[in-house]
């Protein structure tokens, strides 16, 4: 498989770099629809936008790894880096809080007054602003030091260290980009401030855009650049980073923004409470808009698998068969995503069609992983009764149930959004649908965690 794809799957498997690659999807749509002046784009920015805020959600327990492990920066070899680094986390831990309440404000779960809610929303974008910051200067003294580096190693050795003098040239090339994408960030968040504080207010919502967008590109960039640097070790609790770990690949924040969103759903539809079915609406709606981004993997997974001649012509079919429908149900999760932000404008009828065409191919995705696990299953089940079975075969066996149990969940709980006809379609209550998504979220969860005894 191609150098590209790879690189293109590793930026999208993580979280860091999917969400890279969400913003400047995010900010280009916005771009676009301020240069045409067309609605519909910068609300599909604008969806992009939330999608990426509900993620930031549970960047607490990182951030809080993060703190811990830097202290007090007595690594640093400045008190003044020292501070600035202490500083650095205390504007960026207070930021995660702050952004929570305004979402809860959002979903209306917190009751504040107009004034308030005013004040925190200028605060969260104070907090932005002033990270962003307190990073510029940080990088500055970074700049600094390399060039002070740079001087003594060419004083030191003129003909002599070249190796070392292109390392400094590029590392210096890296932090004078990571500058500029500051600048960029720092011009973007305080132009969301309001009117009187710098220049807040005072750009328009097109060289906002520009300025957003260049600054995404960059970032993306930079994520290729620096893939291969050095990545320093925690001393935290094993616990602790089994979940930051866990937080940081995509796929699996996805598993506990699911557990989230049908928990509150679940208690919404328990004890009536609308806010609550709010906040879990719109944690699905970021799930689906972050799934926008998903080919490049699942193509690559079905291109791996070929045509599945390793597994014999019923379940190699099979698996191909699964990977179709997967497709299926990602083109159209597009085609539905772009209908509701407005993009693309249709009929009553063609948007129910189109809607239903979606939950059956999520159906069928599902069905044909379950029908494919009870394969895993049965030969689980084989080993273990083997005369002299093997000492990780209980714990296969238990992983192969696990999957195949939540594998059903998922079928149960796709079909029930079919229309009503369609098999058992519309036929659960809300609290029923509520109650298998979240039992089938929180198996995810485990079958992650049982599946890294292997």
């Amino acid at each position: 498989m191609s150098s590209l794809i790879e690189d293109v799957c590793d930026l999208l498997d993580s979280y860091n770099g999917r969400d890279k690659v969400v913003r400047l999807a995010c900010y280009t749509c916005k771009l676009y629809g301020c240069i045409q002046d067309e609605k519909p784009w910068q609300t599909a920015g604008s969806r992009l936008s939330s999608a990426r805020m509900m993620l930031r959600l549970f960047d607490d327990i990182p951030m809080i790894r993060h703190t811990y492990n830097y202290g007090l920066g007595r690594h640093e070899a400045t008190t003044t880096a020292a501070f600035l680094g202490v500083l650095a986390n205390i504007v960026d831990q207070a930021f995660l809080p702050v952004e929570k309440a305004c979402w809860l404000y959002d979903v209306g779960v917190l009751k504040l007054s107009d004034d308030a809610a005013y004040k925190l929303e200028t605060f969260s974008t104070a907090l932005w602003a002033a990270s962003l910051f307190i990073s510029l200067i940080q990088t500055s003294r970074s700049m600094r030091k390399l060039w002070w580096s740079r001087e003594c190693l060419q004083r030191a050795s003129e003909d002599g260290g070249a190796d070392a003098k292109k390392n400094l040239d590029v590392r210096l090339a890296l932090e004078a980009i990571v500058t500029g994408k500051l600048c960029l960030d720092i011009t973007h968040a305080v132009s969301c401030l309001p009117a009187g504080w710098l220049w807040g207010e005072q750009i328009g919502s097109t060289k906002v855009a520009a300025i957003a967008t260049t600054s995404s590109v960059i970032g993306i960039a930079m994520y290729f650049a620096k893939k291969r640097l050095l990545k320093t070790r925690g001393t935290m609790s094993a616990a602790v980073n089994e979940l930051c770990d866990l937080l940081q690949a995509h796929a699996n924040r996805d598993k506990v923004v699911n557990v989230v969103c049908y928990s509150l759903k679940l208690w919404g539809a328990t004890a009536n409470r609308q806010e609550l079915m709010t906040a879990s609406v719109r944690l699905a709606a970021a799930r689906a808009s972050l799934r926008l981004f998903d080919d490049a993997i699942v193509l690559k997974t079905a291109l791996s698998y070929g045509l599945g001649t390793q597994d014999g012509p019923f379940w190699g079919t099979l698996g191909v068969v699964g990977s179709t429908f997967t497709l299926a149900y990602l083109q159209l999760e597009k085609v539905t995503w772009l209908i509701d932000t407005g993009v693309i404008t249709v009929s009553k009828e063609v948007d129910f069609k189109v809607k239903a065409a979606h939950k059956l191919f999520w159906s069928l995705s599902a069905f044909v992983g379950f029908i494919r696990s009870l394969r895993s299953l049965h030969s689980t089940a084989n080993a273990l009764k083997h005369p002299e079975p093997t000492k990780c075969a209980p714990a296969r066996f238990t992983q192969a149930s696990l999957t195949t149990t939540k594998l059903l969940l998922d079928t149960i709980h796709a079909v029930s959004w079919l229309p009503p006809g369609w098999l058992w379609g519309s036929a659960l209550t809300t609290k029923q649908a509520s109650i298998i998504a979240t039992t089938s979220a929180v198996l995810g969860l485990v079958v992650h965690y049982h599946g890294k005894r292997f």
